[in-house]
């Protein structure tokens, strides 16, 4: 499908010494793209009299992108350096870097979009240093891996994340490939409905071939009774984000006095102290329990 613009400008000087194309204004607005540029090119091919490839590189000073309609708003970013190569016929553009700043925080992106008779192939590679869940929300589509976006913007209220990598790959006629990591620190989230929220987490988390897991390496949870509950080396998993309100699991370690550990065996959706008719301070000492929820 063509992209179409409704407004395209390019001031720009030629040297044929060196085949290049010195661009002081790009601008362009379109339903997928608004951005203005400026920047340097190189012609390949020039020796058959139209060139065959381009290789640029543009410093971007505003960029609105929304792409193919996939936000309900588009994206703003405040500035932007990019490396490419563009072959024209056939069509690939490919990114050898494309950097930007965005809210303080740094998004480095290489890429390849082809045009083929099929349609778009698009591979993409980012990395982010940090960055905070609503800024995550906002640039995640929300078609994209629905279950597990879902998921964060529902149950997650606090966190600060780092070292984020995502990898996408679409191709005509095929389910999108999506990856996504990142660490987390200082993150509370409700985990089980009903059930005191984990507090004060860190660790990793990864969306693979739609699988989404969260691993803690230390965190705790404040029981009714008892005191904190150590959980490091808890995981929640969603088999597949896919299934909208699909399946999912916590695989529980907790450590803690056994008071808190019946505390928590006793919350709302599971009252086993009080189907039992037994109090949750029955005995006194240290817990290590570990267990599966689905």
């Amino acid at each position: 499908e063509p992209v179409a613009f409704s407004q395209a400008r390019v001031y720009f000087s030629y040297d044929p010494a060196q085949q290049l194309l010195r661009f002081d204004e790009i601008s362009v607005d379109s339903k997928w793209v608004s951005a203005l540029a400026e920047g340097r090119a190189y012609l390949v091919g020039m020796e058959s009299g139209w060139p065959s490839e381009l290789l640029g590189q543009f410093q971007f000073r505003r960029i609105s992108a929304n792409p193919d309609g996939m936000y309900p708003e588009p994206i703003e970013v405040e500035s932007a350096v990019m490396d490419m190569r563009l072959r024209i016929d056939p069509f690939l553009l490919t990114l050898g870097q494309l950097s930007m700043s965005d809210q303080s925080s740094r998004l480095v992106m290489e890429g390849a979009l082809e045009a083929r008779p099929e349609g778009w192939t698009l591979a993409l590679d980012a990395t982010m240093d940090a960055l905070q869940p609503d800024r995550l929300l906002t640039l995640w589509p929300e078609g994209l891996a629905k279950g597990a976006r879902e998921w964060i913007g529902k149950n997650v209220t606090r966190a600060d994340l780092s070292n984020l990598q995502f990898a996408a790959r679409f191709r005509p006629d095929h389910d999108p490939d999506v990856f996504l990591g990142f660490d987390y620190e200082n993150l509370d989230t409700v985990f089980i409905k009903d059930v005191p929220p984990i507090e004060a987490a860190a660790g990793h988390a990864s969306l693979i071939d739609s699988r989404f897991v969260i691993t803690t390496d230390r965190g705790h949870v404040t029981a009714a009774q008892g005191g904190r509950i150590d959980i490091s080396g808890t995981s929640f998993i969603i088999p597949d984000v896919n299934i909208e309100r699909g399946p999912a699991g916590a695989r529980l370690t907790t450590d803690s006095t056994i008071t808190a550990a019946l505390s928590l065996l006793d919350e709302g959706p599971f009252g086993f102290m009080r189907k039992a008719n037994l109090p949750v301070t029955l005995a006194d000492g240290r817990a290590q329990l570990t267990g599966r929820l689905d």
